[in-house]
């Protein structure tokens, strides 16, 4: 229903015994059809149309849709109505102890791998600087387009010191967690990460492989991963699509 009006419905109800305000209840009833019912793209019920379905006020609602445009999963167009947006990724992995595989998992995405390459290479001195190899010594290069429910999200590319995964290059890895590969197979589970993030503009051969315009915003990550006694196991750059992933990192007073 791309470019069609929502139908109002009432597939919930504003609990007036709870202490929760009315319009963030609203917000969460709106939030679960755009999750269950609407698609990106449809125009949501006018704001007396809500009023009429859920029995608030204006203002409940105008501040309902406020929260959403705020957090950029609607979009309010002046005379036009209000439209959804394309939800973003929400990328927490970048500060927990898991990878992207099990992040998206538990946030109910199914996630891909489509292979680009996977094949043996040497050490350049940035790769031994990091991986703390001898340059020109063999590493896995594993290469990929990740997808979430098949939309591409990230270009990624990773190095493993071949001494530490041998036979690597002949699995096959498509649409296979790189991490539950490297645990279950070689007994290696990475238990810190140092990233590094930078917005840079989208390379044209990634721009091709995920869809969208060489130039447009993107983030690059770069990201070195140790075991936990201190052996650098992975060193990977991934390139995000910048229209489709937002990040997040929570600090903490010691």
């Amino acid at each position: 229903m791309t470019g069609q009006t929502a139908q109002p419905g009432s597939r919930s109800h504003i609990d007036r015994r709870l202490v929760v305000p009315y319009y963030r209840q609203l917000r969460d009833i709106l939030l679960g059809r755009m999750d269950s019912e609407w698609v990106p793209g449809g125009r949501l019920p006018s704001e007396s149309e809500i009023c009429r379905a859920y029995g608030v006020s204006r203002t409940v609602v105008r501040q309902a849709l406020h929260d959403l445009d705020g957090e950029g999963l609607v979009l309010r167009v002046k005379g036009k109505g209000t439209f959804i947006t394309q939800r973003k990724v929400n990328a927490t992995f970048v500060q927990q102890p898991v990878g992207f595989h099990a992040s998206m998992t538990a946030q109910g995405y199914t996630v891909g791998s489509n292979v680009i390459a996977l094949g043996m290479a040497k050490a350049t001195p940035l790769l031994a600087k990091q991986l703390d190899l001898a340059i020109g010594e063999a590493v896995v290069q594993f290469d990929r387009v990740r997808t979430l429910d098949g939309l591409p999200i990230q270009v990624e590319r990773t190095s493993l010191p071949h001494r530490l995964v041998p036979g690597f290059e002949t699995i096959d890895m498509q649409d296979r967690s790189l991490y539950a590969t490297l645990e279950e197979r070689y007994g290696i589970r990475p238990t810190s990460w140092n990233r590094t993030f930078e917005a840079v503009p989208m390379p044209r051969g990634d721009a091709d492989r995920l869809g969208v315009k060489p130039g447009s915003p993107a983030l690059r990550i770069s990201s070195l991963s140790r075991t936990a006694d201190g052996v650098a196991i992975e060193y990977d750059l991934a390139v995000y699509r910048g229209d489709r992933a937002r990040f997040e990192i929570a600090f903490t007073s010691q």
